[in-house]
């Protein structure tokens, strides 16, 4: 009896071969090609994520300068503000002594007024 090997091996021409291998190779070019896309697949992959890690980080980071900046800017505010009305106090304060000082001489020179009219 024969088997299918060599029946196969009866039958197979020159060409028959040369067509086999190079399917054979072009099979194998294939693979590879497809292990080395999805190897630089994963690199890329790899690459991006530590991208978005890293703006990520960059992101909070600018976040964090910008809320310092702004807190820094409501206490100059804050300060300005204070700073604003303890002047307008101060002033008030001047104004009422002003005042005050002014009704006090006038007082004094109606008080004098009456003892040079007394004494007449």
């Amino acid at each position: 009896m024969v088997s299918d090997d060599q029946i196969n091996f009866f039958t197979e021409s020159p060409v028959d071969a040369a067509h086999q291998a190079v399917t054979t190779l072009i099979d194998k070019l294939v693979e590879k090609y497809h292990e080395n896309r999805l190897e630089n697949l994963k690199l890329q992959n790899e690459a991006m994520i530590q991208l978005n890690m890293e703006r990520a980080k960059l992101l909070r980071s600018e976040n964090q300068r910008k809320l310092a900046r702004r807190l820094q800017q409501e206490n100059y505010s804050k300060q300005a503000q204070e700073t604003k009305l303890k002047l307008m106090q101060m002033q008030h304060e001047v104004k009422i002594s002003a005042m005050e000082s002014e009704r006090d001489a006038k007082l004094r020179a109606i008080e004098q007024e009456l003892m040079f009219a007394r004494q007449e």
